[in-house]
């Protein structure tokens, strides 16, 4: 029992602060490119296509 409690914390810490919180980091260091990225890629959900970034989205 406390086994599956401690895998529920963890999962709660990774689907929610801490995905939260690098979410608005990033968004503060890349701004649009970042937004752009999110709304095209799921956060827990594989793509089966690939996700292509556009030139004029550069990150670098």
């Amino acid at each position: 029992m406390p086994l599956l409690l401690g895998a529920a914390a963890a999962f709660a810490y990774g689907a929610g602060l801490a995905t939260w919180h690098e979410g608005g980091r990033m968004r503060e260091s890349y701004g649009e490119p970042w937004t752009a990225y999110r709304a095209a890629v799921p956060a827990w959900l594989p793509r089966f296509r690939p996700w292509h970034l556009e030139r004029r989205h550069c990150l670098a």
